[in-house]
């Protein structure tokens, strides 16, 4: 929550004025390039493959299995390992120059 919460904050300080609401959630208008980290990448990886464990899990009758237990752990210390990296990672993400309009030939 934390994680979103400061990605508005940044999105919010990179807007260009005049900062609007119409303007703040355009997608056309992105300034920010996230660039994820190795551990982001695993991160997802394992939280997809919790994902369809635990909704197996009921399925082949391992709703108290070790291993899935053991996958939440791994899990959870992955995305908080991601969530430090980018609070501490100066280079997680770069704001963009917007790029100026090229005028329209005569």
């Amino acid at each position: 929550m934390g994680l979103i919460c400061a990605g508005m904050i940044v999105r919010y300080r990179t807007c260009p004025p005049p900062r609007t609401f119409a303007r703040y959630i355009d997608p056309s208008r992105v300034n920010i390039q996230v660039t994820a980290s190795t551990i982001s990448k695993v991160n997802t990886a394992l939280q997809m493959s919790l994902l369809w464990m635990s909704m197996a899990a009921p399925v082949f009758h391992f709703l108290e299995h070790d291993v899935l237990r053991a996958m939440w752990m791994v899990t959870a210390s992955t995305t908080t390992l991601s969530a430090l990296g980018y609070i501490v990672k100066r280079n997680a993400f770069r704001v963009i120059a917007p790029t100026p309009k090229k005028p329209s030939p005569p």
